[in-house]
């Protein structure tokens, strides 16, 4: 057997011990990365008050020549059984 097959047996070797060390320890290793990725995550700032602008435009346009209001909401995380028609589901 030449030194490339020995070689190449040790990395195949190595790798295969290295597979069954992960596989064995596979749980503990994904705990530890969600901590991991836990301890990088952005803070999150404190709530803080939304003031409303009142009624009145400040650019004095009526009502009819103003743009209309347009509300964008982002929903993270919504499973498919989520919104429920009149209160249902689980």
């Amino acid at each position: 057997m030449g030194w490339l097959a020995k070689t190449a047996l040790g990395v195949v070797a190595a790798l295969v011990v290295l597979a069954i060390g992960v596989w064995t320890n596979r749980t503990e290793l994904a705990l530890r990365a969600v901590e991991v990725m836990a301890q990088r995550r952005m803070a999150i700032g404190p709530n803080q008050q939304v003031k409303w602008a009142s009624a009145v435009d400040p650019e004095g346009r009526g009502p009819g020549e103003r743009p209309p209001n347009i509300v964008l909401i982002l929903a993270d995380d919504l499973g498919w059984n989520d919104l429920t028609f009149r209160g249902g589901g689980v």
